[in-house]
């Protein structure tokens, strides 16, 4: 018979199931860590547990947020961080969905700016104020009310994945996962698509897929590159119309454009060329390199260029980072300060690091400092330094697994890892518990779960360190794993 398991995890979990009220779920702070910001939740007073000295934080999950306004928080545990120093793009963005609202047409911006001022927490906010626009307790059932969320991010490797942004679309619309067949992922598409159209859907359906990369040949002999290319735009303006006229309207984030491959740039840039005949709000982010490949992309007024921080907002910011420490020594937000240079994620970043040092000791309610050792501090002069820092303080183990991680990618799989190396699964918890990666809510493969890294330029520092030898070894086994999918 099987041994019973026993141990640490055990008695935690056994204890969450135990106390947790008839139909609900108790969850620990170690979980919430992991997952909060996709579920709603409601803190609970403390909790002893055998075999843990002090009292456990634990949480009662009330619901799901809707994939929609769900997200992984990226930040300091425990802390909600407001965004700070960027409500006139805020307000900006809400007024181009307040446009598109009242004339049905286009409205189209692109976020541009460095990695880790803000791109991505803009969005998320938009997300959020016009879920409260809904109501005076917003709710995850009323998010959104009005509007159809398409969500979409490139990749790294995005100029290697030709029509992936359309891929992608294609996917999260129909429920197409990389583990179904060719033939389930070309039904899905047509299923999906067929309906949206008032003549000819089927054949529409099969020019927009075969764009994406989906085989219809067969059914569509005698098109050269160019003519389905032409008809695959027509059908997909068609798509996008007939979804604002007959349902909500559709509003498409497209996240790290500077990644996209060129045939995903040109159907957006098609889309914005066709502005009066699409009800759509189409918002975009990309880092600057975007303007290397297409200079052109963004005009004065479809652009809103973001700034690191303002002083007064950075001193704004550390304040709310570190509102648990009282006082607050003003050489601490000094340090800080002066070294991000406006930039949010560095300052994030930076406090992470003087905690890891135990500069800053967290404590409950209150965490203290030890300002003598200021002056006397080290400290990485740049983001990448302190992201490299970050990654060498790692213990072996885990810093063995996370470089193994980069190289699957920003997104990578349980299975794929143990692919590259049998023994670094076991270092993910230890990885979530340091906020160097996150659990995702969904896979795109089926019965193994999906990691990211918790930024992208973290994910790009760790696969910079790898040798190319390395590199050659890991792609072929993260290859031969995909195959065997």
């Amino acid at each position: 018979a099987d041994k019973p398991a026993v141990g640490l995890a055990e008695n935690i979990a056994a204890r969450m199931e135990q106390s947790a009220p008839p139909g609900a779920l108790r969850i620990s702070h170690d979980t919430w860590n992991q997952v909060r910001g996709l579920f709603e939740v409601e803190a609970q007073p403390p909790l002893n547990v055998k075999g843990i000295d002090a009292p456990m934080k634990t949480y009662l999950v009330r619901a799901a947020l809707e994939r929609s306004v769900a997200s992984v928080e990226r930040g300091l545990q425990g802390l909600a961080t407001p965004m700070v120093g960027r409500d006139a793009e805020l307000q900006r963005l809400l007024e181009l969905v307040a446009q598109a609202r009242q004339t049905r047409q286009l409205q189209a911006l692109t976020l541009l700016g460095d990695a880790g001022l803000g791109k991505s927490r803009l969005l998320r906010e938009l997300r959020a104020a016009l879920n409260a626009e809904t109501s005076a307790t917003p709710t995850p059932s009323a998010a959104l009310t009005g509007l159809r969320l398409l969500a979409l991010r490139s990749q790294p490797d995005g100029l290697l994945r030709p029509w992936g942004l359309l891929r992608s679309l294609l996917a999260t619309q129909f429920s197409v996962a990389d583990t179904d067949s060719a033939e389930d992922a070309r039904r899905k598409v047509v299923e999906g698509l067929s309906p949206w159209f008032d003549e000819r859907g089927e054949r529409q359906a099969q020019l927009i897929g075969q764009l994406s990369g989906l085989d219809f040949a067969d059914s569509l002999r005698g098109l050269d590159p160019r003519s389905l290319r032409d008809q695959a735009f027509a059908a997909i303006r068609t798509w996008l119309q007939a979804m604002g006229r007959k349902g909500a309207l559709p509003l498409l984030l497209v996240e790290d454009l500077h990644w996209a491959d060129d045939g995903s740039l040109d159907l957006l840039q098609h889309l914005r060329s066709h502005a009066a005949e699409l009800p759509l709000v189409l918002v975009m982010t990309a880092r600057p390199a975007l303007l290397e490949r297409r200079p052109d992309w963004c005009a004065l007024e479809t652009s809103i260029q973001l700034s690191p921080l303002a002083a007064a907002h950075s001193d704004e910011l550390v304040l709310a980072l570190l509102r648990r420490i009282d006082p607050l020594p003003a050489r601490l937000t000094e340090l800080i300060v002066g070294r991000a240079e406006g930039n949010p994620y560095y300052m994030e970043e930076l406090v992470r690091r003087l905690i890891d040092d135990g500069v800053i000791v967290l404590a409950d309610p209150h965490w203290t400092v030890h300002a003598d050792r200021l002056d006397t501090l080290r400290l990485p002069t740049t983001l990448v330094g302190l992201l490299q820092a970050r990654l060498d303080a790692l213990p072996a183990g885990e810093r063995t697994a996370a470089r193994q991680a980069s190289i699957v990618g920003h997104v990578f799989w349980d299975d794929a890892l143990q692919a590259l190396d049998a023994n670094a699964p076991q270092a993910l918890p230890a990885l979530q518990r340091a906020a160097f990666v996150k659990a995702r809510d969904s896979s795109d493969f089926e019965g193994t779960a999906a990691h990211q890294f918790d930024h992208h330029l973290l994910h790009q520092v760790t696969y910079d360190t790898l040798l190319k030898a390395e590199r050659k070894l890991g792609h072929g086994a993260a290859a031969r794993w995909l195959a065997q999918r």
